[in-house]
């Protein structure tokens, strides 16, 4: 490999700054475009003067940019996804408002066809009940909702109790103690 150029560096290293300017600027710049030594000159130039250090007004412009200031400035940055959480919100109930209001409510029952209208009366049913003797329609009267309730619960749970149950023996659920299980 060859020695570097002291001279290519030094030159290297004021375009580098920015000290290079008009013939000189576009000579130095030909020479890059053409020459790989030059191009390695101005890598050297660049690592030995270390990262540069941007200024204070630079950090201000960036920071400002980044972080806007103020309530307006965080609800009116640019952000990587569509919208904002409270424009949702606000869409999210307009549209359910919306879909209150215009829903169709409940529809009332359509009316009976005609065909029904002229349907034949119901004729009477061929076996009539027994009717209730007059003691025991008074009786009946007499009693206020709860007695009627009662009685009627009991009426109740006694046909229940008539009917008979079909429960399984005691000698099926449980095996004898004589005999093998197998």
């Amino acid at each position: 490999m060859r020695e570097p150029d002291p001279g290519l560096e030094d030159v290297a290293l004021r375009y580098a700054r920015g000290e290079r300017e008009g013939d000189d600027l576009d000579a130095f710049e030909g020479r890059l475009a053409a020459d790989q030594a030059a191009r390695d000159a101005l890598c050297r130039a660049v690592e030995s003067e270390g990262s540069p250090h941007p200024g204070p007004a630079y950090r201000d412009r960036v920071r400002s940019r980044l972080r806007p200031g103020g309530l307006w400035g965080r609800f009116a940055r640019r952000r990587t996804y569509r919208g904002h959480p409270a424009l949702w919100a606000v869409a999210g109930a307009a549209v359910a408002a919306v879909l209150f209001v215009a829903w169709p409510g409940p529809t009332p029952p359509a009316p009976a066809p005609d065909v029904a209208r002229n349907a034949p009366a119901p004729t009477a049913p061929d076996r009539v009940p027994a009717e209730a003797t007059p003691t025991e329609a008074g009786v009946y009267i007499e009693l206020t909702n709860f007695d009627h309730l009662a009685s009627t619960v009991a009426e109740v749970k006694g046909r229940r109790d008539r009917w008979p149950t079909k429960r399984p023996s005691a000698d099926l659920r449980a095996p004898k103690a004589g005999m093998k299980q197998g």
